[in-house]
């Protein structure tokens, strides 16, 4: 089925015309479902307006059409921008705040170690205020049982938070914390990320307990054809789109152990690192991210993908696995 094919009760539109309905049957409730869809995108608006959270999710027309006021539309949309001037407020106070503690330096009374960590994420979220992320997403963690620092996956991947509770019994060094990785997120990102999981897992997207199969596999080698050679101009959007593509794969990643076709497996990665390597050789500024967090932990994600790949001797009828992406 393409992707994106419309759907009503399970069945496409050739399924429909085929079992004997009208085309006019199947326009009238394509246009009722798109009616529903586009009531619900605006009552959710109004929801989240009443509990304060904004950015609203519904055009104006669409709010209009709906048969809500214009009055309710521009109260709305006051609410949003004192929502939006007392939030940058906040930020540029907590960055004013944290500069003024590091400037002052680390306080007498604290371990030295934990004011190391908490430097670490102040530093992080300054870049994340000054280039309007709304969040980050950890590649790789710090590593303590493996012996080999932040390379390989371990249980401690997801430990690395800003809270003082969560503070290991021994307190991270410098150079731990160096090999920390992280992708700074954006509202864009976030939104592919959410999109990326339905195109990956289709009618699975929403379940809390995912059932793959063999048959994943041949739709993420299909997938993999696709996204490697994106027709995008826009190298900002080229990038978000195959970066939250990666990460989906990565994190979604039956189809590297249960597939029938290791040579199409082969050949999809090294055509996926061959995507990257094109992408990855233009600037920071010209992919729209920052060369701190951002490009560094896109690099370790492509290469934690392509290790993954590797360790499970993934080989073509050469008997070769997928080439080592150098990526810089």
């Amino acid at each position: 089925m393409p992707s994106g094919e419309t759907r009503l009760f399970g069945l496409t539109k050739a399924d429909f015309l085929e079992a004997g309905f009208p085309l006019e049957k199947w326009n009238e409730m394509v246009e009722k479902e798109k009616a529903g869809e586009k009531r619900k995108v605006v009552d959710d608006c109004i929801h989240d307006a009443e509990w304060g959270d904004t950015p609203f999710r519904a055009a104006k027309a669409d709010f209009l059409e709906a048969g809500f006021p214009l009055e309710k539309w521009n109260e709305m949309v006051e609410k949003e921008k004192a929502g939006e001037k007392r939030k940058e407020e906040e930020r540029a106070a907590a960055m004013e705040a944290r500069k003024k503690r590091r400037e002052a330096g680390p306080n007498p009374e604290e371990d030295k170690k934990k004011a190391l960590k908490k430097l670490y994420f102040e530093r992080m979220q300054d870049k994340q205020d000054e280039i309007g992320a709304i969040g980050q997403m950890l590649i790789v963690g710090i590593n303590r049982k493996g012996g080999k620092g932040g390379d390989d996956d371990s249980e401690d991947d997801d430990d690395e938070s800003q809270d003082e509770e969560d503070e290991p019994k021994v307190p991270y060094t410098q150079e731990e914390l160096d090999t920390l990785r992280f992708i700074l997120v954006t509202q864009r990102r976030a939104d592919l990320l959410d999109e990326m999981r339905e195109v990956v897992l289709e009618d699975q997207a929403h379940d809390m307990i995912v059932m793959l199969n063999t048959r994943f596999s041949y739709h993420i080698l299909d997938l993999i054809d696709e996204y490697a050679s994106l027709r995008i101009k826009d190298p900002k959007l080229k990038f978000d789109r195959l970066l939250a593509f990666t990460y989906t794969i990565y994190d979604q990643d039956t189809w590297v152990f249960d597939h029938e076709e290791p040579e199409r497996i082969v050949a999809g990665v090294n055509k996926l690192g061959k995507a990257w390597k094109k992408l990855l050789s233009m600037s920071n500024a010209e992919l729209g991210i920052d060369g701190e967090y951002t490009r560094p932990g896109t690099i370790a994600l492509c290469q934690k993908l392509w290790k993954k790949v590797k360790d499970e001797d993934v080989e073509d009828y050469n008997g070769k696995g997928p080439a080592k992406w150098k990526l810089g």
